[in-house]
């Protein structure tokens, strides 16, 4: 179960936020706990946490979060994390990509044509890939995993030609000097997720 942990400036206002990701939680099927605390609880609440999510009002707090959590994902929840029926739609389609997982099942790359097409919007490319950038909470919904049709097809020529060496597939890893594509958290971020996975 994962513990995604909220912090305010006084751990009120978040508490309707805390409330509506709950349900998404619940509609989703989405095993965790989700809690609002006062910024000033950081340092007792933040130890547990999987991931750190920061209210606007204290998003200037982002570097001090990062460096005493260095091994969680921090992030700053998006004024607009409310979105329309189409990018919700997309939304949920990412959240699959890593939820509901098998035990020992990968998440796996995708082009942004074939999650398009996996959406149902095969000719609307440009309108996922807008709704996929616009992703309020890419910590949680990965984002990261649509990757420029160009690096999908140059991925999968490696994979073949690694499938007929002597070592096949096993401990193959990606290569960092791929274009992996844009990022709502800068291309380095999406460059780590994707090479740490």
């Amino acid at each position: 179960m994962k513990n995604i942990v909220l912090f305010c400036a006084a751990g009120m206002s978040t508490s309707l936020l805390v409330s509506k990701m709950q349900a998404a939680a619940r509609e989703m099927n989405f095993d965790c706990t989700i809690q609002a605390y006062s910024l000033n609880d950081l340092k007792e609440k933040g130890a547990d946490a999987d991931c750190i999510l920061l209210g606007p009002q204290v998003r200037y707090q982002k570097d001090k979060v990062t460096a005493a959590y260095p091994d969680k994902p921090v992030a700053v929840i998006d004024m607009r994390l409310y979105g329309t029926d189409f990018q919700r739609m997309v939304w949920r389609h990412l959240f699959d990509l890593t939820h509901g997982l098998q035990p020992g099942e990968h998440p796996r790359l995708m082009s942004y044509s074939a999650f398009a097409a996996l959406c149902g919007k095969k000719s609307g490319v440009r309108a996922v890939a807008h709704a996929i950038g616009q992703n309020p909470v890419a910590i949680i919904i990965p984002c990261h995993l649509i990757i420029p049709k160009e690096t999908m097809t140059r991925i999968e020529e490696i994979e073949r030609q690694a499938e007929n060496s002597l070592f096949g597939t096993d401990g193959l890893i990606l290569d960092p000097t791929l274009d992996f594509g844009e990022y709502r958290y800068g291309k380095d971020l999406k460059k780590f997720l994707l090479t740490g996975e």
